[in-house]
């Protein structure tokens, strides 16, 4: 129920503003999928997936053509835990997330879609594991990487539901 709630509240809250330029807060729960395989190359298969949240603020800036540019940065936490020897392992790891993307906006119905792509660039802040009673920071270990590149892919619709007027 609590997680049920959570993703209610953030639902709300995530909506941007209809406007030409506007700032926007996402929320999101994240279940990140890890492959793990050990130094003997023995495949972990009863690796499970742990529910961790991530935030972030962009900048929308579209212009008179359609064009939209928007950059954004975010905070991403990603979890794993599996067992070991009968003993639980877990796995925490906390990114920073910038991105940058452009792409078009059609403005000349009600519905308004919005297609994009731009870069991912991930900065691995916190990594560790704990197993067996301790603690091991892995991204000092160097047994991760600690940055990501990648290509996104963006896709939404947005809508007016009424044009605000000014009274003088």
């Amino acid at each position: 129920m609590k997680h049920l709630l959570t993703m209610i509240l953030c639902t709300a809250l995530s909506g941007g503003i209809s406007a030409q330029n506007y700032m926007s807060m996402h929320f999101s729960q994240n279940h990140a999928k890890f492959k793990y395989t050990d130094t003997k190359g023995y495949f972990d298969e009863n690796m499970k997936s742990d529910m961790n949240y991530g935030y972030g603020v962009s900048y929308n800036r579209t212009f008179d053509n359609g064009l939209i540019v928007r950059p954004q940065l975010g905070f991403k936490g990603c979890g794993s835990r599996s067992t070991y020897d009968n003993q639980q392992v877990e796995w925490e790891m906390d990114y920073l997330d910038i991105n940058v993307a452009a792409g078009y906006l059609y403005t000349e119905k009600t519905l308004k879609p919005y297609v994009g792509a731009g870069l991912y660039f991930s900065i691995l802040l916190h990594a560790e594991q704990r197993m067996l009673g301790a603690t091991y920071d892995i991204k000092t270990a160097r047994s991760s990487k600690n940055t990501t590149w990648a290509s996104i892919c963006l896709r939404e619709c947005n809508t007016s539901i009424q044009k605000m007027q000014q009274h003088s």
